[in-house]
């Protein structure tokens, strides 16, 4: 079981505000303000660029700076495993967001987890924490607020150790402050877990192939139980519908949702149905089951998110708006009807990985809610039929 320091809350509204410097026309690409304060930290804490790859023979301890999303966090599995398998007896930390935390909170892969919810009085409280652990590599994930990402980095190792991001174009001797690598990036043409091994490829002139190493979930065993307890009932073709997403333009109202689960009951004759969501979308929930109560339940609600997570284990396949609940579904293997909105850029980063899957795509930089539901039901039905 890994060990697990909290350095704050969920409650926590105060977050760092350090942009990553804006991209403008100068010496540098920086405004005057980000010049102040990259000039001491440049001083102080700026980096040898190394060249690669470099030798994995004498790594013994890696620090994965993962504070960001659920999704985030459950696609960074699969470059764990690879970290496994390629160099024996590594341990693995990860610093962590209150949000994500339950994703690998009980996953015997991870040595130690510290949750970071970007305060700056909890930057050197982390410093405290990740010092002594004397890290060997430092890989930050968070693909924005690169900044802050380098502040984590040195907080952890100072000058020594090694630190690696993703290349930014037109930043790199910038970031150089913090990071002794940064790898190319080639956005919008992998999955974000693709991307991460082939980061580690990069780093270390591995040759590893993304497609060998599958999202794997270890989720408590109490997520397990609750899975188990909201599906049992369900026969036929078990379809999980979650309502939930990020935010409303990534969400369905209750009339199309309404349309969708009538479409589903229609098309796919034998299937049953089980609504997951967050809290604020529990009415809903309720209501869309009165549709045919022999044939939809809304699951009750979970203490924490990687219930809904573990609930993809129990379903023939998934049907969401949402991104994260659709990696998840991927941790089981669990094919995936998608709904995506053009609002987010590099789209092909996000698709399910590994899992046969469906995609509906809005037309255009506008909301969920302008679909076609009859398209997202069309490939449901598809889907269903393939399995």
């Amino acid at each position: 079981m890994p060990c697990m320091h909290s350095l704050a809350t969920c409650n926590t509204p105060s977050a760092l505000n350090w942009p990553d410097p804006p991209y403008v026309s100068g010496q540098d690409g920086m405004s005057l303000s980000r010049r102040i304060l990259y000039a001491p930290a440049r001083l102080l804490l700026r980096r040898k660029t190394l060249a690669t790859p470099i030798p994995s023979g004498s790594v013994r301890r890696v620090l994965l700076l993962r504070y960001d999303a659920i999704g985030d966090m459950i696609v960074t599995l699969p470059m764990i495993d690879v970290l496994r398998a390629m160099i024996p007896g590594v341990e693995i930390d990860i610093v962590s967001s209150p949000t994500n935390d339950p994703v690998v909170a009980s996953d015997p892969r991870i040595t130690r987890t510290f949750i970071f919810s970007r305060k700056i009085s909890d930057l050197w409280e982390l410093a405290k924490h990740l010092r002594p652990r004397s890290y060997d590599v430092v890989i930050g994930l968070v693909m924005h607020k690169t900044t802050e990402s380098g502040m984590v980095a040195a907080a952890a190792v100072g000058r020594k150790g090694i630190t690696v991001s993703f290349e930014h174009a037109g930043r790199g001797q910038v970031y150089s402050t913090w990071f002794n690598i940064q790898a190319p990036l080639e956005r919008g043409q992998y999955t974000m877990a693709e991307m991460q091994i082939r980061l580690l490829n990069h780093v270390f002139g591995w040759t590893v192939q993304a497609s060998d190493y599958p999202i794997r979930l270890n989720l408590s065993t109490e997520a397990y139980r609750y899975a188990h307890e909201q599906t049992s009932w369900m026969t036929g073709r078990r379809i999980a519908l979650n309502l939930s997403a990020k935010d409303d333009r990534r969400m369905l109202s209750i009339e199309k949702n309404t349309d969708l689960v009538n479409g589903l009951l229609q098309q796919i004759p034998t299937s049953t149905i089980v609504i997951v969501c967050a809290p604020n979308r529990a009415e809903m929930a309720e209501r869309l089951a009165q549709i045919d109560p022999s044939r939809i339940r809304a699951a009750a609600a979970s203490s924490t998110v990687v219930g809904s997570l573990a609930v993809m284990q129990e379903v023939d396949m998934l049907v969401t708006p949402d991104t994260s609940i659709a990696h998840g579904a991927a941790g089981f293997g669990t094919p995936v009807v998608g709904m995506y909105t053009h609002i987010t850029d590099y789209l092909q980063e996000w698709m399910p990985f590994g899992v046969d899957y469906r995609a509906t795509y809005t037309v255009g930089k506008v909301p969920i809610e302008t679909l076609n539901i009859d398209d997202v039901i069309r490939n449901a039905v598809e889907l269903s039929a393939a399995l």
